[in-house]
């Protein structure tokens, strides 16, 4: 006859993600995990960076050998 109110309920879904732990809980369970290798993209970056610096030095150290000794 009469209706009960329920209590007000809500979904929360979170928000933050840690894959570290994600992954180590799945290798306590016994589950195969994948193994995500870093490549050094940042080495051959510098690496590159810094034969374009030495041939700009060599150029410039040319043109001043030229400019002044001729």
């Amino acid at each position: 006859m009469f209706k009960t109110h329920k209590n007000k309920t809500f979904n929360f879904s979170l928000r933050y993600y840690d894959e570290r732990k994600e992954r180590l809980e799945k290798i306590k369970d016994g589950k195969s995990v994948r193994i995500k290798f870093k490549t050094n993209k940042n080495l051959n970056l510098t690496k590159a960076r810094s034969i374009r610096l030495l041939m700009v030095t060599i150029v410039l150290f040319f043109i001043t050998y030229l400019v002044l000794f001729k």
